[in-house]
């Protein structure tokens, strides 16, 4: 029977959960916000370009998440995983949270393109991490 995991996982729930908890935040990125769309058209409805910003809003941070995915994996590379890994987590927190204090559509258009950065750091390493452990 061939090994799922290398000696390097074995006995190491903390790493495992960690692998499984920040594969599951790529999909949250854009699962979470969803639903809110029509809310967030009629917020800025006065905007004449609602409609538009507010389809955007679920579309950038794709849009970021595929171009900056390789210079992630070279920025592994440079700095380490973990230190990614922290830093893609906090630009996440920061990112996906302002929604909550930001009122202007530019602005949050601007927090989901850091929210996609943040996207594409967390992905790359956990892949990385991923294809480290496992066999």
């Amino acid at each position: 029977m061939k090994k799922l995991f290398s000696d390097n996982i074995r006995g190491r729930p903390l790493l495992k959960l960690t692998l499984l908890f920040t594969g599951s935040m790529t999909v949250l990125a854009a699962a979470g916000i969803t639903a809110a769309i029509p809310e967030i058209q009629n917020f800025f409805s006065n905007h004449e370009n609602a409609a538009l910003y507010s389809k955007l809003i679920l579309t950038v941070p794709a849009f970021f998440i595929a171009i900056l995915s390789p210079f992630a994996g070279q920025l592994i590379d440079r700095f380490g995983r973990k230190k990614l890994l922290m830093a893609s987590l906090f630009i996440y927190a920061l990112a996906g949270t302002s929604g909550l204090y930001l009122c202007n559509i530019y602005l949050l258009l601007l927090g989901r393109a850091l929210l996609g950065v943040g996207v594409a750091g967390i992905m790359t390493v956990n892949t990385t991490l991923i294809g480290d452990y496992f066999q």
